[in-house]
């Protein structure tokens, strides 16, 4: 009951502060890396909080913003101590891959949520342990920074 509207307020600051940072990275985007142009222009697939640097913090929130019009019956979140899949029914899941580290599957959630005006999953994990730090949502994604 009330742990839920607690937890919105939470988003709603942290949406409040991401959207800055946003806004920054948006204009240095067209020169960071080459990317192919128009690249820019689409939102990212996800991001996370409470990753490099929040240390202190039990839990990481991976927001994944979605279609309008989906609902709860269409997303598809599969949360397990080291493995996390993310994403729509009948797409390629948007994240899928083994967790960079363990967390606590049986206390982490996720709500399908709006989130300035755009629908978002958002699924709370859980850290195995608090001062573990996260530098990568996935495995993959050190990989791929290598």
């Amino acid at each position: 009951g009330g742990h839920l509207s607690w937890h919105r307020h939470r988003y709603v600051a942290l949406a409040a502060g991401a959207a800055d940072r946003g806004a920054v990275l948006e204009a240095a985007g067209p020169t960071a890396g080459g990317l192919p142009t128009g690249a820019s222009d689409t939102p990212a697939k996800w991001r996370w909080e409470g990753g490099p640097g929040d240390a202190s913090e039990e839990e990481m929130i991976v927001i994944v913003p979605v279609a309008e019009g989906t609902s709860a019956k269409d997303v598809v979140v599969d949360i397990q101590r080291k493995r996390l899949t993310i994403g729509v029914r009948g797409q390629e899941p948007i994240l899928d891959g083994e967790l960079w580290k363990e967390v606590k599957a049986h206390e982490s959630s996720w709500v399908l949520d709006e989130e300035g005006g755009q629908r978002c999953i958002i699924v709370t994990l859980i850290k195995r342990d608090v001062w573990i730090d996260y530098d990568y949502l996935l495995k993959a994604h050190e990989a791929a920074d290598a």
